[in-house]
């Protein structure tokens, strides 16, 4: 399977909206866990914004 038929069957039925809100769940998940770990912090999810960071990620696909 090629990766273009991977990224098909994977992705094929879900919108950019879909994947884009499973993608901030993880990189909030990512953090949250880093922080307990690094910190000691309890995880707390829902409260980082990632507004910026996927709007950096956004210019430089468009930059390419």
């Amino acid at each position: 399977m090629s990766n273009a038929d991977a990224d098909a069957t994977l992705f094929g039925g879900s919108s950019r909206d879909e994947v884009s809100e499973i993608l901030n769940y993880l990189h909030d998940l990512i953090d949250a866990i880093s922080n307990f770990y690094l910190n000691g912090h309890k995880p707390e999810f829902g409260t980082r914004s990632y507004k910026d960071h996927n709007q950096r990620i956004r210019d430089g696909v468009r930059s390419v």
